[in-house]
C-alpha cells in the first residue's frame, strides 16, 4: 500500500496488468463531502454507497464515490 496525499493506493494485478486504484476511510470521504462519518457509515451500510471492509475498517473506492456524487447531482 502506497499513501500520497492522505489517499492510498493499492496494487492490483488483473490479467497480468498492474493497477492502482484509489481507496479511501470513512473518515476521508466525510472531509470531502463535509458530513458527519456516522453518516458516511449509515450510507455505506444502507448500500447507497458501495464499501468494503478491511479487517474491520470500511473503506470506499474513489471511484465509488465519483459514481456516488454524479447519481446526486441534479438533473435539468
Amino acid at each position: 500500500m502506497i499513501a500520497i496525499g492522505g489517499l492510498r493506493l493499492v496494487k492490483r494485478s488483473r490479467g497480468g496488468q498492474l493497477e492502482l486504484e484509489m481507496v479511501l476511510t470513512i473518515n476521508e470521504v466525510a472531509q470531502i463531502l463535509r458530513m458527519h462519518p456516522t453518516t458516511i457509515y449509515r450510507l455505506v451500510k444502507r448500500g447507497e454507497l458501495p464499501g468494503f471492509k478491511i479487517g474491520g475498517a470500511w473503506r470506499i473506492n474513489r471511484a465509488s464515490l465519483d459514481l456516488f456524487l454524479s447519481s446526486k447531482l441534479p438533473t435539468h
